[in-house]
């Protein structure tokens, strides 16, 4: 049998089957650019590695503790000048409650960081727990390759009586890399069609145990289709929400993967060291997950009371080459969101009230660029309508921080509470769908943020280093 999610840049977990995790405490990120050939061609990066020598095509784990604090110093050693020199990092799915300006987003939470500077993130995780990612910010960037899993242990997981296996070796990304994309990644290897028959990363298990997988899609582009083929998949969290157990339905057909293509190796303790077979006897297109089987296993969120406020009808749209929220198309103003305004275009940053509940109406995308997975920083937020579905569910509707516009003629609904002061942004998580200008930026009680104690003196150093740098 198997069991068939559908992934877009986002994470989830799922347990097919006492945990005692080795934490790996990150203090330094170093950003530095390196050949790699994860499919077996070369190619320039932009790599993170918790020293220079150990950059590498996945980013370093980083794992922590529910209520957690960190201060991660990222290092900014790029030099190769056919690449974005500068650079941020956000770390996605935390909220950043009372952070904003460690967000990540550059010229929306700060200025990038220059070459040869160095920036310290400082952030807790007070109520985050799950499976999470870090990423570039800046540009195309991340599509380079700058990322790297970030997982928040809960030693009162309300789910841990469900596997017994949950460390660093059950950590699984999917990805592409530039220039072709054509070469599926997991664990940072894989092959393209007509390509060599380099390794497939292979996650080793042991019979009769069951297995947290933490799934996470880190790919800049494309979504993407996952299974392992003789297993049910029990879904438990998605985008750091623990969820109500679910495993997906069972599909029939013909699918292949010949060469081994978009592939890895589930291999058991004791099993021949030799790949499976190419063809399978099930198709995944058939049952796919669906977003609304996931609905979160806690108290129903408090945005689920009639909205105070019935937000803007966001109108994705793409004629020619931009993209466009409500006829605006995002345009960086060369200095963070909050303190720029007057730079952008009307709509480009849109102010929100506080303490308010807030709806936001997404209409599909077009038939050249659907389905855009729509990312909000800062909040997790409940979607009351999923794409493709038409029902409206305000009882227990599922709660993330990406969600699928759909195809045309579809519609999602989300609701969120202005209850984290900040500029967040709200955009495409295809990353150039982005840099063609499909994101808003919601600024929240931005009141609060200027009568708060504010950032630290080397946040207010990187404008004018990059300044300096970019000779702007």
């Amino acid at each position: 049998m198997i069991r068939t999610l559908s992934l877009f840049p986002l994470f989830l977990t799922v347990a097919y089957g006492t945990v005692n995790p080795v934490l790996n405490t990150v203090t330094d990120l170093y950003i530095v650019n390196k050949d790699v050939s994860p499919d077996g061609f070369n190619r320039a990066a932009t790599l993170a590695g918790s020293s220079a020598s150990s950059a590498s095509i996945v980013g370093p784990l980083i794992t922590g503790l529910k209520g957690g604090t960190y201060n991660i110093k990222v290092h900014n050693q790029l030099t190769d000048p056919n690449q974005i020199l500068g650079t941020s990092i956000h770390w996605h799915g935390l909220l950043q409650r009372g952070s904003g300006w460690a967000d990540g987003p550059a010229f929306v939470n700060q200025c990038p960081i220059a070459p040869g500077e160095t920036f310290a993130y400082q952030f807790n995780s007070p109520n985050e727990a799950g499976t999470y990612w870090y990423h570039s910010h800046l540009g195309l960037q991340y599509c380079d390759g700058l990322r790297g899993v970030f997982v928040i242990y809960d030693k009162n997981d309300p789910q841990k009586n469900l596997y017994d296996v949950d460390d660093d070796t059950t950590i699984i990304t999917t990805s592409m890399v530039l220039p072709s994309l054509t070469a599926m990644l997991i664990n940072g290897k894989g092959r393209y069609n007509g390509g060599p028959a380099v390794d497939l990363s292979v996650v080793s298990v042991t019979r009769n145990k069951r297995y947290r997988m933490r799934l996470v899609s880190i790919s800049c582009d494309v979504n993407f289709m996952f299974q392992i083929m003789g297993h049910d998949l029990n879904i438990i969290e998605a985008d750091g929400i623990a969820t109500q157990p679910h495993t997906p339905a069972v599909s029939n057909g013909l699918d292949s993967f010949d060469g081994g293509l978009s592939s890895g190796i589930l291999r058991y303790v004791g099993a021949p060291v030799a790949e499976p077979p190419a063809t399978q006897t099930e198709d995944p297109s058939v049952n796919q997950l669906k977003e609304v089987d996931l609905p979160p296993i806690d108290e129903p969120s408090r945005t689920l009371g009639s909205p105070t406020q019935e937000w803007l009808n966001h109108s994705p749209a793409d004629p020619g080459p931009s993209f466009y929220f409500n006829g605006i198309k995002w345009q960086s103003p060369g200095l963070p969101a909050s303190t720029a305004q007057q730079l952008l275009p009307a709509d480009s940053i849109i102010e929100l009230p506080k303490n308010k509940v807030i709806e936001v109406s997404i209409p599909g995308g077009l038939a050249i660029s659907s389905p855009h997975p729509i990312h909000l920083h800062g909040h997790t937020f409940s979607v009351v309508r999923s794409a493709g579905s038409t029902n409206y569910n305000y009882v227990n509707p599922v709660r993330r921080d990406v969600v699928s516009t759909g195809d045309v003629g579809d519609n999602t609904t989300i609701r969120f509470t202005t209850d984290n002061a900040g500029a967040w942004f709200l955009h495409c998580h295809i990353d150039p769908h982005l840099d063609l200008g499909l994101a808003v930026v919601f600024a929240e009680s931005i009141a609060d943020v200027q009568s708060s104690a504010g950032p630290p003196t080397a946040w207010q150093d990187l404008c004018p280093a990059w300044a300096r740098y970019s000779g702007a």
